[in-house]
């Protein structure tokens, strides 16, 4: 017996690669209803989900789609329907207003991820430049035992945390400032590291797109030895679909 593993959702008229593949190599197709058709690819009913090739396989369908500016709504990793019947009925049709809905807010767009991370020290140093109260504070532990000056220890980790919370706070906030204006929609994302200033998805247009890339640009000089930025994309848009899809991180 066969499933149907689900990547996502696009148009009925969509025209797929003819070399895409999915999970066990399997070839991706859609299984339509309307206006909406489903990705899917054949699953053996006994195979279990889950290992780290089968994420792999499940990204790079809907990062491929995305490269070549197919618009898709992006499911989570490990949907799976017992065929197209169920699919069509149970999925597409029940759900097909609210996935035209989606479909029309990311079509002809991109998301384009930014993150950004402080290089060297030199965010800390900054902080001890702009902020009197972690320069006191160091001055008075200085040669001090560090059990004698444990309270102040403390504090001054604290004081620092505090800091760079407002300094990632505000170059995020830059960040966005520039790029924003070449995007229709901005979304944070959770820092993946301690050292990063920040990690923005940006819905896109794609005629806007080289302005955008541009924008990075600047601001990567104006930040130069200070910031390093990396652009990642174009990305499923994740950030910017509705709930019943789910979403990925």
């Amino acid at each position: 017996m066969t499933n149907q593993y689900i990547y996502g959702v696009t148009y009925t008229d969509t025209s797929l690669p003819a070399d895409l593949h999915g999970i066990g190599g399997a070839a991706v197709t859609l299984v339509t209803h309307n206006q909406c058709g489903a990705l899917v690819s054949d699953l053996p009913a006994d195979r279990p989900l889950g290992t780290r090739d089968d994420l792999l396989s499940h990204e790079r369908v809907l990062e491929e789609l995305a490269r070549r500016h197919i618009p898709v709504l992006p499911f989570r990793f490990g949907a799976a329907m017992t065929g197209p019947q169920e699919i069509s009925d149970e999925l597409l049709a029940a759900n097909q207003d609210a996935f035209l809905a989606d479909l029309e807010q990311i079509r002809g767009r991109v998301e384009l991820v930014v993150k950004g991370r402080y290089e060297n020290d030199s965010a800390y140093l900054e902080v001890l430049r702009e902020e009197p109260a972690v320069l006191e504070l160091r001055e008075r532990i200085r040669g001090v035992p560090e059990e004698a000056s444990y309270d102040e220890r403390l504090r001054l980790g604290e004081v620092i945390a505090q800091a760079m919370a407002r300094k990632q706070s505000g170059d995020t906030d830059r960040l966005a400032a520039a790029l924003s204006p070449y995007a229709e929609q901005v979304a944070p994302r959770p820092p993946a590291r301690e050292d990063e200033v920040a990690n923005l998805a940006f819905l896109v247009e794609q005629g806007q797109q080289d302005g955008f890339e541009e924008a990075i640009e600047e601001l990567g000089r104006q930040w130069a030895g200070r910031v390093r930025l990396r652009l990642i994309g174009p990305l499923p848009p994740y950030d910017f679909v509705g709930s019943l899809q789910g979403r990925q991180s």
